[in-house]
């Protein structure tokens, strides 16, 4: 009965998602220059026509049955071109002067300022769709949405142009957006008709109104039940151009920046040849940009391209770092991606292999070795003869030592650990200069030798699998909680593991001694 249930709403729920709203209009080629300024008045505006009738999202409105019209009204309207979508939004606001913008720095909370947000799906199927929020400041927030909204990748950037501008005299502010074509993920089945929603979140009237084009209610991530935008005629063919990951080399550089050297796979994903220009800067900061020399690429192709070494800040262990390949024919974008790279310049590395958990020695394996690897930067393995390496108690006595020429750390590095007795221990490495024995660089690793546990011990063996107490587990769970009371065996066997709901304010110890003796006495595991 129970399940039964549970199927049926399921059946409902899906049932519901599938109704596509019927709110349609249309994207018009753009003819004409258009400055994003937020002012609206290039003839190439002029031309398309303001698409309206927002409906009320807010909770009393959902409350109330059908949404009922917007009691202040947004609309918009949408170019296009061989490379952008363009995208206008007027904002009607009767109390102007209360319009709410704290945020103007990019990917800021500005979802909680008086702002608009685009949702768009190229390929009309509405499981993946973009999501953009743009504030009355013209600051942006972006993500890549999917499963119904339950899922958000913040790490998707998009170098959007906006601009905004408030009109107290119309008691109204404008957004303008540009989005290029390039950096959205465009695909196969992208096509000429997009599902597409504009939606508004108000705050100058006093109290949080929101209003949507398409008939949402309550949540605006509802992929299925978007609007539609047509007539979006791209040749999405001159974005068939991949870019894979690129292999960083990072440099100790001069005064307050690091060097980033990278080296990256471009795929020609379509069946013509390609003439492709790299290039790559700090995300936002054009001006940091460096380009290498034009490829010509074969459908099909990949060709691994250097780029220039790229300054940024020392200090910044985390770049944003936009890499657009341009097609030098069309003088346009193929492909923009915008990667987190690592750029903290270390000089010495050391990747322990094994132990391969934690740099935990569990009390169930048996580690007869440490296994480690060492690279150096660049420029320190310049000026370095070889590589001394140790390990240590905690008190810094050694117990094992050894030391490895430059051609020995092309391979792995060990260290006896088949006796050590439980506790921490220091890997500690140093690079020594080639002509004394000065040290260039240091670095250490701490590893532990771990006695049995005092519950059940869990960790993750070579290959990825699960073990608790050193036996492979398959879980099976899901977020939420287990129906104990449940008098059938084969109900509360369905499901070993959980992830509770953890409220604030809740001490762990109260938690454990809620969950702890049913959990056990179920054999149930607990993932917080």
């Amino acid at each position: 009965m129970l399940r039964t249930a549970c199927l049926g709403l399921l059946a409902l729920f899906c049932s519901a998602l599938c109704v596509v709203a019927a709110s349609t209009t249309q994207a018009l080629p753009r003819e004409g220059d258009v400055t994003i300024d937020g002012v609206l008045d290039e003839a190439a505006w002029e031309r398309a026509p303001w698409q309206a009738g927002f409906r009320s999202a807010s909770a009393a409105a959902e409350n109330a049955g059908e949404p009922r019209p917007a009691a202040v009204q947004t609309r918009f309207k949408v170019l296009w071109d061989a490379a952008a979508l363009f995208v206008a939004v007027e904002c009607d606001e009767p109390q102007v002067e209360a319009l709410k913008a704290r945020y103007a720095a990019h990917d800021s909370d500005v979802y909680q300022d008086d702002c608009v947000e685009l949702f768009m799906d190229p390929a009309g199927e509405g499981r993946y769709y973009h999501h953009v929020v743009v504030n009355s400041k013209g600051a942006w927030y972006d993500d890549y949405g999917a499963d119904y909204g339950l899922v958000h990748v913040k790490r998707w950037e998009c170098p959007l142009e906006t601009a905004t501008s408030v009109d107290a005299a119309a008691k109204a502010w404008r957004c303008e957006v540009r989005i290029p074509l390039a950096a959205l993920q465009l695909k196969p089945d992208a096509g000429s008709t997009w599902l597409w929603n504009v939606t508004r979140e108000r705050y100058a009237g006093g109290r949080l109104e929101l209003t949507t084009w398409a008939p949402l209610k309550g949540n605006f991530h509802q992929p299925k039940r978007f609007g539609r935008l047509t007539g979006v005629a791209i040749d999405y063919s001159r974005f068939a151009v991949g870019l894979g990951e690129p292999k960083v080399t990072i440099s100790g550089g001069s005064g307050t920046f690091n060097t980033l050297e990278l080296r990256l796979p471009v795929t020609n994903g379509g069946q013509q040849p390609r003439s492709l220009r790299l290039s790559a800067g700090r995300f936002l900061a054009p001006e940091t940009a460096v380009t290498a020399a034009p490829i010509e690429l074969a459908g099909g192709a990949t060709q691994v391209v250097t780029l220039p070494g790229l300054r940024v800040r020392r200090g910044d262990s985390d770049a944003a770092v936009q890499i657009t390949a341009t097609d030098t024919v069309l003088e346009q974008p193929a492909t923009i991606v915008v990667k987190r790279l690592d750029a903290d310049y270390r000089p010495l590395v050391v990747e322990v292999l094994q132990p391969v958990y934690r740099g935990n020695i569990y009390a169930t394996e048996s580690v007869p070795e440490i296994v480690f690897r060492v690279t150096l930067a660049d420029d320190v393995a310049a000026r370095t003869r070889a590589v001394a390496y140790a390990l240590c108690t905690a008190a810094g006595t050694e117990i094992h030592a050894g030391t490895a020429t430059a051609a020995q750390i092309e391979g792995d590095l060990r260290l006896d650990a088949a006796a050590l007795p439980v506790g921490t221990y220091a890997l500690v490495l140093r690079a020594l200069g080639r002509e004394t024995d000065e040290v260039i660089a240091e670095t250490r690793a701490t590893l532990r030798k771990l006695a049995p546990a005092p519950g059940s011990e869990v960790r993750v063996d070579a290959l990825g699998n699960i073990l608790v107490d050193g036996k492979p587990r398959m879980f099976l769970g899901w977020y939420g909680g287990i129906p104990l009371e449940d008098p059938r065996a084969d109900v509360v066997a369905l499901q070993d593991l959980t992830t509770p709901v953890v409220l604030p304010g809740i001490a762990p110890e109260d938690v454990a001694r809620a969950l702890g003796e049913p959990f056990r006495r179920h054999g149930i595991y607990s993932v917080v």
